[in-house]
């Protein structure tokens, strides 16, 4: 059967701030981010998010992956991410 789940709890990656440590002064700007974003003045969410930059090693996927748990944690919405970085995937 599958395993891929198994697996999982062995590699969660110590930059998982908003996972890891919940309480933190990191993860809690990821909460205040994720509420910037889904709950605008304008009353309208985002259905999709986008997490970019113009040069490398700049936090993109540390940014993105934290801001998916907070999101998936706190608001209770499906959250899928996607690494498009097809020559040094991260994620």
């Amino acid at each position: 059967g599958p395993t891929a789940g198994k697996h999982v709890k062995n590699r969660i990656d110590k930059n998982l701030v908003s996972l890891l440590n919940p309480q933190s002064f990191e993860a809690e700007q990821f909460k205040i981010l994720r509420t910037n974003l889904l709950f605008p003045v304008s009353g309208k969410s985002p259905r999709t998010i986008l997490i970019t930059s113009a040069v490398p090693n700049e936090g993109k996927s540390f940014v993105a992956a934290n801001l998916a748990v907070s999101v998936a944690r706190h608001v209770n919405w499906n959250v899928l991410l996607v690494d498009c970085d097809l020559r040094r995937p991260s994620v």
